[in-house]
């Protein structure tokens, strides 16, 4: 991709807090993502010279860590890069195929069968003229061979034409999926499936809470789906350990960390009680 859309308020609001060179760093990084439509990869020596920013590798891996989690295979994805990435895919298919329906490369017609079903020679049968004369044979453009046919008498036989049609075949429409509800909280089987990969309970909230807030901030296509429970166990197999004090950069207390961010969750009490104990 050599061009992607930026979101001036949307990048302001989840950056402010870096400094130049970090900001620096998160904008190239974009760029190379971009430009080879795939995850960021290499070592942070190999990034940070990609980059053209060597010298700065402990700026570049505080970019990583907080807004390109690594992946199974040990690369940095950035999930709203994927989603561009992926829309742009889906356009540049649609295109292909529509204009290899505008020219006939997909159509399917066979014109051996066509011309299969075109009428043969009726009879002979007495012209204007009082002459035999045949009816004229049509080549595979549908044109008159015998461009010095005779005129037909009224009392002559007629030729019954083979009526070809396009068989219609019925396309099933595509789901066009549902966005996140705005009042979503996590479902007590997600949440559990979440503790099963390794999750604590107040990880399983925090997650949910970052869930919640990127799909219902993102607009367009992109933010509807066919299966949210799928989309959260991605999710959850995708992310990457935060730093204890990015969970809680205020400090706040245990009981107003859970207040002010969980309040009237199912979840609340079960994690008062493991972080307490």
């Amino acid at each position: 991709m050599h061009y992607y859309q930026f979101n001036i308020g949307d990048y302001l609001s989840h950056t402010r807090h870096l400094t130049l060179i970090q900001d620096l760093a998160y904008r190239r990084l974009l760029d190379l993502y971009y430009l080879h439509e795939r995850p960021v990869s290499g070592t942070l020596k190999e990034i940070a010279r990609r980059t053209l920013l060597s010298g700065h590798e402990d700026d570049i891996e505080a970019v990583l860590l907080e807004f390109f989690p690594k992946d199974e295979a040990g690369d940095y994805r950035n999930y709203r890069a994927d989603a561009e990435i992926a829309g742009y895919k889906a356009m540049s298919e649609g295109g292909k195929r529509g204009a290899s329906k505008r020219w006939g490369k997909d159509s399917g017609v066979n014109s051996e069968a066509i011309n299969n079903l075109m009428p043969t020679p009726s009879p002979s049968y007495k012209g204007g003229n009082g002459e035999a004369t045949q009816t004229p044979m049509l080549n595979n453009k549908h044109e008159t061979i015998n461009n010095k046919q005779e005129p037909i008498l009224e009392n002559g036989p007629k030729t019954d034409l083979a009526v070809i049609q396009t068989p219609v075949v019925a396309i099933a429409p595509k789901s066009k999926g549902s966005r996140l509800p705005v009042d979503w909280k996590i479902p007590k089987t997600l949440g559990d499936w979440a503790i099963t990969q390794g999750l604590t309970h107040a990880e399983v909230l925090q997650e949910g809470e970052k869930f919640k807030d990127y799909w219902i901030a993102l607009t367009g296509p992109k933010a509807t789906k066919n299966d949210w429970p799928a989309t959260w166990r991605n999710w959850i197999r995708n992310r990457k350990a935060v730093p204890a004090h990015k969970i809680n950069p205020a400090h706040e207390t245990t009981e107003q960390f859970l207040d002010k961010h969980f309040n009237g969750n199912w979840y609340k009490d079960i994690v008062k009680n493991d972080l307490s104990a």
